[in-house]
């Protein structure tokens, strides 16, 4: 008896139907990423307003030029505060109030979203990048090597790296012209300011992802395709980028997406310490902590940059949860 293909629609006869077969088309690992992607809506959703955040705070200035033409650091004391200094709420024209030097907190907010995205972004690239080029090395020559870079790990990791960024923040920021770190001939001249902090946190967090990409390195090290690539001539750098790298791409981009929110915290953490950006910079951490002092007075001081790091860091979160359930396969969605 002749078997008819699966998907296929049979007339009569037992003749498959013309026009009625279905062609079995495979997808590409793109298709089956978004696929899975969108059907979380929460996911959908924090995708949706990151973009909106940043459209925000690329086009900050031009937002606030339409809308308020009040410059970010322009202060309004004689409309904005009270004769006592107490800083007067929302109104037609400043609409979500002014903070403690009459400044349009609306337009501060707005500004606030660079400060936090630029460390969102920048300062978790420069420690992905150091966490996989230490990670992929260690696990893939193993060794000396591997027992040097994990020990400078096991260093890193039992460092109190708030007290020292706290520390490495208040030495540099002292001063306008920075601080100088090591011996004379290879000194290190840091400025203090946003790349400061951008390069405390990356600092703080490379250790994570080297550890995670060594673990992931050594179990591939071991693979047949990756002896496959040997037999063929294949030399180790060409390996480790074109075999290795890909099978690990997958860890990287959730673990990448799931520090960032915990690195724009801790920008607001510094920033409400006092020893991250610069009081002139714009930051939702520092506009939280000029905020402690007034907020029975003001409650708006802090509920609008709270509200605004609150958000944030909750649509990161839910992209990093989709992103991993979307590209892990034994979720079988």
């Amino acid at each position: 008896m002749a078997q008819v293909a699966a998907g296929t629609t049979v007339g009569a006869g037992g003749v498959p139907g013309e026009g009625a077969q279905r062609e079995v088309e495979g997808r590409s690992l793109a298709q089956v990423f978004w696929r899975r992607f969108r059907r979380d809506r929460f996911a959908i959703a924090g995708v949706t307003f990151i973009v909106l955040l940043i459209l925000i705070a690329v086009f900050a200035g031009l937002f606030v030029t339409f809308l308020t033409h009040h410059p970010p650091d322009a202060q309004y004391l004689d409309i904005g505060t009270t004769s006592s200094g107490i800083p007067l709420g929302a109104s037609s024209t400043f609409w979500f109030g002014h903070d403690q030097l009459g400044r349009d907190l609306f337009v501060r907010v707005l500004y606030g979203s660079r400060t936090s995205l630029l460390v969102a972004f920048v300062a978790t690239g420069i420690s992905v990048a150091i966490g996989i080029i230490l990670g992929v090395v260690a696990g893939f020559y193993r060794g000396w090597v591997d027992v040097m870079i994990s020990r400078a790990i096991d260093v890193m990791l039992s460092l109190p790296l708030l007290l020292l960024a706290i520390g490495l923040s208040a030495v540099c920021g002292a001063s306008a012209k920075g601080c100088a770190i090591g011996p004379r001939p290879i000194q290190l001249h840091i400025q203090p300011g946003l790349p400061l902090v951008i390069g405390i946190i990356a600092f703080a967090n490379w250790p994570y992802i080297a550890r995670l990409i060594r673990g992931q390195v050594l179990s591939l090290r071991e693979k047949e395709f990756v002896e496959a690539a040997y037999a063929s001539g294949a030399t180790n750098g060409r390996i480790m980028l074109r075999e290795i790298l890909p099978n690990i791409a997958m860890p990287i981009i959730v673990y990448s997406s799931l520090i960032i929110p915990g690195n724009i915290l801790f920008e607001a953490a510094l920033s409400y310490l006092g020893v991250g950006v610069q009081p002139t910079t714009p930051s939702w951490g520092a506009m939280i902590s000029d905020a402690t002092g007034l907020y029975q007075y003001a409650p708006w001081m802090m509920i609008y940059p709270g509200l605004f790091l609150f958000l944030t860091t909750l649509a990161f979160n839910l992209v990093g949860d989709g992103l991993r359930d979307a590209l892990d396969p034994r979720t079988g969605r």
